[in-house]
């Protein structure tokens, strides 16, 4: 399979981490005062992005009647190479594009809104004047510098 495609499906599923992020650190001065370096941007998107994507499909397997095909987002971003499969996940795509956009799109919304809302509750506490996220960070990154 090819790589741009996996880079694609794998940008879309990290939206709405960058969302998350985005919204969080969209006040005045909020970001200024935190290194960042690509691991930690990589990081902040994918750990976000991987909650919002599990309480999101956890939702709809509950109230939705279609079996969700979970396997075919793993055989894409594995590079799976059978001709037959792939024709069927993009006919499968091709038929549910719209829902799809709308998942995207509604999860996007809702991370982005919930980084505002964090940020609002962490900033009211007075939770980011105990522990920095800075030092979350650092923290979280740790296991990938060694």
């Amino acid at each position: 399979m090819n790589f741009a495609l996996a880079a694609v499906l794998f940008l879309l599923l990290s939206l709405p981490g960058i969302a998350f992020r985005r919204s969080y650190y969209s006040s005045r001065f909020s970001i200024s005062f935190i290194s960042t370096n690509f691991v930690n941007e990589i990081i902040w998107a994918l750990v976000p992005s991987f909650i919002f994507h599990a309480i999101a499909i956890c939702f709809l397997e509950s109230f939705y009647q279609e079996d969700l095909k979970i396997e075919y987002v793993g055989y894409l971003l594995s590079g799976g190479t059978d001709k037959t499969e792939i024709s069927v996940i993009f006919k499968n795509i091709n038929n549910n594009l719209s829902f799809i956009l709308l998942y995207l799109i509604s999860i996007s919304i809702v991370s982005a809104l919930s980084g505002n809302i964090f940020r609002w509750i962490v900033r009211g506490t007075g939770f980011g004047h105990l522990y920095s996220l800075s030092e979350i960070s650092k923290q979280m990154a740790l296991p990938f510098y060694r």
